[in-house]
């Protein structure tokens, strides 16, 4: 279905993409992870959260990196899941899935 709200935020996924490995990212539930950014289109009080996961595609030195979802979300919701923010680097993430592991999250 066609959401008019995520459309115009979607558009700042390919520069989210490329700077993943200078940003923080976070565990999110379901084995996947997450960032956060701020929008102009968004209010004080929101952020933007794109949810990915990285793969092993079975080639030397390379990996896939799937976009699972990406929407705005109030503050006052909390993280997903309801979970304190557990961070990780991509560059761990990316390691990790080369080796076709999964990094453990903190505690």
């Amino acid at each position: 279905m066609f959401c008019h709200e995520r459309y115009p935020l979607s558009k700042s996924l390919p520069a989210i993409i490329r700077s993943l490995p200078t940003r923080k990212c976070y565990f999110a539930g379901r084995e996947n992870y997450f960032v956060v950014q701020n929008h102009p289109l968004l209010t004080a009080r929101q952020e933007y959260r794109v949810f990915f996961d990285v793969r092993h595609i079975g080639v030397a030195h390379a990996v896939l990196l799937f976009v699972q979802s990406a929407y705005p979300a109030n503050f006052e919701k909390g993280s997903p899941h309801g979970a304190r923010r557990k961070k990780v680097g991509f560059r761990v993430l990316v390691n990790h899935a080369l080796r076709d592991t999964r990094p453990p999250p903190p505690p």
